[in-house]
């Protein structure tokens, strides 16, 4: 089994991750006015988020999502809601994607008037040779 199929055979609380996605977080979060709010129960990360030593560890791939997503795009998407960014209105069915690093964030109000699914993974294309073999142990379950 492919950690891509892993990801994506799954039901999914932000947008749906590509195919190609190695590590994975997604989330329904929600819009009020001009705010952004992240519920607890209504975000998930892709199975390979637990560490393979059984513990709750985070793998390096999805410490480096994390870590992008604490200090770069949550704050970047909340400083946009605040601005007014037309692509983030609760009636948009906009798509907007922002790259940083290997991390690519996707989201999108869907228009749904009060709700921004979000998904930011990192890809299998953008990782070293040497990080390819440890993926394939996490797809495994080794």
């Amino acid at each position: 089994m492919s950690m891509s199929v892993t990801i994506t055979g799954r039901h999914w609380f932000g947008l749906q991750p590509a195919d190609t996605a190695v590590a994975a977080w997604g989330a329904r979060a929600i819009i009020t006015g001009r705010v952004l709010d992240l519920v607890w129960n209504r975000q998930q990360c892709d199975p390979g988020c637990r560490g393979t030593d059984g513990e709750r560890a985070l793998s390096p791939l999805h410490v480096e999502l994390h870590n992008e997503l604490d200090s770069y795009f949550l704050p970047l998407l909340r400083q946009r809601l605040k601005a007014y960014d037309p692509d983030l209105d609760q009636r948009s069915d906009a798509v907007t994607e922002i790259h940083n690093g290997r991390v690519v964030l996707r989201c999108s109000p869907n228009a749904s008037c009060g709700y921004l699914y979000i998904c930011a993974t990192i890809d299998r294309d953008r990782l070293t040779p040497d990080e390819l073999p440890s993926l394939e142990e996490v797809a495994r379950g080794a």
